[in-house]
């Protein structure tokens, strides 16, 4: 079962779903990048930032349904 945090449920809230989802696949460039580079700390915040992301649009999802 999936616990939306406060961030989650607030960047569902108030931003749109096109939003969301361009901010998504930007925090995926970045987590690729890192990953590349090989540097984990990047990886590790940028998978933070990712799943914020990818959690808030399940949530915009998730409360249409």
């Amino acid at each position: 079962m999936i616990w939306f945090t406060r961030k989650q449920k607030k960047l569902a809230r108030t931003t749109s779903a096109a939003r969301l989802q361009s901010i998504y696949e930007r925090s995926e460039q970045k987590l690729d990048t890192a990953a590349r580079r090989g540097d984990l700390k990047a990886v590790d915040r940028a998978m933070k930032e990712h799943r914020d992301y990818e959690y808030a649009l399940l949530c915009k999802k998730a409360k249409k349904y």
